[in-house]
């Protein structure tokens, strides 16, 4: 498995710092890009081992797993420059507050006919592996992609499937001042279990700001 990142800010090092922590992946099977050059967050994936290149496609070319990871307006940007390189193989999970699963599908079935999408909102102590994520699934992912991103998302912290407009309804105050609650009228939120059923998972709460892209 090879992990990209689209964007190189503050969501890609806190992700590779847990990651590389967890031993769930190499720093050297991980690349991300951005334009910017010397940010400081480039410099210090730089420093940790991660190919970093300024090229979307070379990202692309290099990755299973391709996380995006840039602001929203800027989506569907990388999307039209990237489309006409994503492959069967390719996962797609984004983490742009606001951009729904579809739109990123839609934009993406000018060039695949099933493309994975997947779409996810975690928080800042994935930096020490005690984040809290939560994801949803598009139309085209199947189960083992699910299990492919719990399995990143799981070894930073904890990890549950919901529904999409449950992560729709999650605010950047929410976060800050209360935690996401993924229970918060009878909601439910949904984990996979080892044979690849969806299981509720009932009330969880966590305290601390998220990291992405909004």
């Amino acid at each position: 498995m090879s992990v990209g990142f689209i964007g190189a800010g503050q969501l890609a090092h806190a992700l590779v710092k847990g990651f590389t922590a967890a031993g769930v992946i190499a720093t050297q099977r991980i690349t991300a890009s951005s334009p910017d050059t010397d940010l400081p967050t480039v410099t210090g994936l730089r420093k940790m081992g991660v190919n970093m290149t300024t090229s979307n496609k070379e990202t692309v070319s290099r990755s299973d797993v391709l996380f995006l990871a840039v602001k929203p307006h800027i989506i569907p940007f990388v999307l039209d420059e990237i489309g006409p390189d994503i492959e069967d193989r390719h996962l797609i999970v984004s983490c742009a507050a606001g951009v729904t699963i579809n739109s990123i599908e839609k934009k993406l079935l000018q060039y695949r006919s099933a493309p994975k999408v997947m779409r996810c909102m975690t928080n800042t102590p994935v930096v020490v592996r005690e984040g809290a994520t939560v994801y949803a699934t598009g139309t085209h992912a199947e189960v083992e992609d699910g299990k492919l991103l719990e399995q990143l998302m799981a070894s930073v912290g904890f990890c549950t499937e919901v529904e999409e407009d449950l992560i729709d309804a999650v605010t950047w105050a929410e976060w800050q001042w209360t935690g996401l609650r993924v229970h918060s009228a009878g909601c439910f939120g949904r984990r996979r279990s080892q044979d690849g059923s969806s299981q509720e998972t009932g009330c969880q709460t966590w305290s601390s700001g998220p990291i992405g892209s909004s």
